[in-house]
């Protein structure tokens, strides 16, 4: 059983401190370059990125950051590429540079094959494409590689220790600019009414800011009874104001999300001796109620929150996404039924353009998106490395192992958000479910079992 009283951010220790302040040093570059898209600026990111060669675990909590805020933060280079992008590519190249110096990773087997194996899939379904787009092929490529080398690290408890710490601060990081850009008058953009900043895609913002408030509330209902009273308000108000926000993007799908992904983190915590994380937990969702009730009373909110209603999801089915999954399903999928028609929404678009113009679009739905675009082949590899990852880190953290929930809380509020949006593409779950590999067991018969 591991001392939660070891892993609370507070508790700062000498060893390590180089550590801490390159994290927070890395995440303020991450912010200011993205946020003024500064030429100056973002090569001092950069550079900033190249320090920990020796050390490439240093970089996934401002790979987290730049991964959810990938739209927002864009390089000043390239108005297309997101700073994202960067990180995870000097992350893979430190990563292939120290595996071959230090030849020290576990050799997991089973999932290079499957890497290989899916990633041959999609090459196929993208060459047989209408399309011909190989974008999408790359980015999905790029997040397939970056779980691959993120399974390799073995960590020490003090290590998972302190990367848990990281991981917290780069949530209180993003969680604050996105509050600041939020409510900063120039920086909120409405756009029918739903909020959107430097006008990034409602639902995308929503994607993002779920994954911040899932290790938020980790953190809290984890580590309660060892926080600092001041900090443990200072996290709760942070949650509220995202929550706030969360709500202002008209997100159904993210609003579901994060119910249910706390719902489950709260239960799987439980034990017969400690019951009172049930009522901690309403007790945060009554807590957020509250302040968001209070913070609104005299706005005109009304047209995003009608949004929520049975009534508008049953006008607007869903977005028109009951129609476009209906459509697909009936004509898309069995007639590529196979490799799919491609990776990508516009594959799906010149697919369904042809039995209705009204509707053609992907499903955002992590079922039928992978079925339509990847095939069943893609489908079957897709969904057996998810549930490989969900069983493993399930296991883990029932025997006592905490840490582990953090990036299980990521990978949980992904899923879920995948109900209504396309998330099985996106740089959040690959990264969430390289994570959960990271914080297993590292004795030796754990390490067999995942090869």
């Amino acid at each position: 059983m591991i001392n939660k009283e070891q892993y609370i951010i507070p508790s700062l220790k000498t060893k390590g401190i180089f550590e801490y302040f390159y994290v927070v040093m890395s995440l303020l570059l991450l912010v200011a370059a993205g946020y003024t898209q500064s030429t100056i600026l973002n090569i001092l990111f950069i550079v900033f990125l190249l320090i920990p060669i020796k050390n490439p675990v240093l970089l996934l909590p401002v790979l987290f950051a730049a991964a959810v805020t990938s739209r927002l933060f864009l390089s000043s280079f390239d108005s297309q590429m997101s700073l994202s992008r960067i990180v995870v590519t000097i992350f893979i190249l430190y990563s292939i540079l120290n595996f071959i110096l230090k030849k020290q990773a576990r050799t997991n087997k089973r999932i290079l094959i499957w890497l290989l194996l899916t990633l041959s899939i999609v090459i196929l379904s993208t060459l047989q494409s209408e399309t011909l787009d190989f974008i999408p092929l790359f980015s999905f490529a790029l997040n397939l590689i970056m779980f691959y080398f993120m399974s390799l690290y073995i960590l020490d408890e003090q290590e998972k220790k302190r990367l848990n710490n990281y991981m917290i601060i780069s949530a209180i990081f993003i969680g604050l600019a996105v509050l600041y850009m939020t409510f900063k008058s120039n920086g909120m953009v409405l756009i029918n009414q739903r909020l959107s900043i430097k006008e990034v895609n409602s639902n995308r913002l929503a994607m993002a800011i779920a994954q911040v408030i899932m290790i938020l509330v980790f953190a809290i209902v984890t580590f309660i009874k060892k926080m600092k009273k001041l900090f443990l308000f200072f996290l709760a108000t942070l949650v509220s104001g995202l929550f706030f926000s969360m709500l202002l993007t008209g997100s159904r799908t993210a609003f579901l999300a994060v119910l249910l992904s706390s719902i489950s983190i709260i239960l799987l915590t439980l034990n017969g001796k400690n019951k009172r994380k049930l009522v901690l937990g309403i007790f945060i969702l009554i807590f957020i109620s509250l302040s968001i009730y209070k913070f609104t009373n005299g706005y005109d909110f009304q047209g995003v929150f009608r949004r929520f209603t049975l009534e508008n999801i049953e006008e607007s089915r869903g977005t028109h996404r009951i129609n476009n999954s209906v459509l697909i399903i009936k004509y898309v999928i069995p007639h590529n039924f196979y490799w799919g028609v491609g990776i990508g929404a516009d594959n799906v678009k010149v697919a369904l353009g042809s039995h209705n113009p009204l509707f053609k679009n992907a499903a955002h739905n992590i079922i039928i998106d992978p079925l339509s675009q990847i095939g069943i082949f893609g489908f079957l590899a897709l969904w057996y490395m998810i549930i490989f990852v969900l069983k493993k880190s399930n296991r883990t953290f029932k025997d006592g192992n905490y840490l582990i929930g953090l990036p299980l809380s990521l990978l949980l509020v992904s899923l879920f958000n995948g109900i209504g949006e396309t998330m099985y593409t996106t740089r959040f779950i690959w990264f969430a479910m390289g994570l959960c590999l990271i914080f297993l067991p590292n004795n030796k018969k754990d390490q067999m079992k995942i090869e």
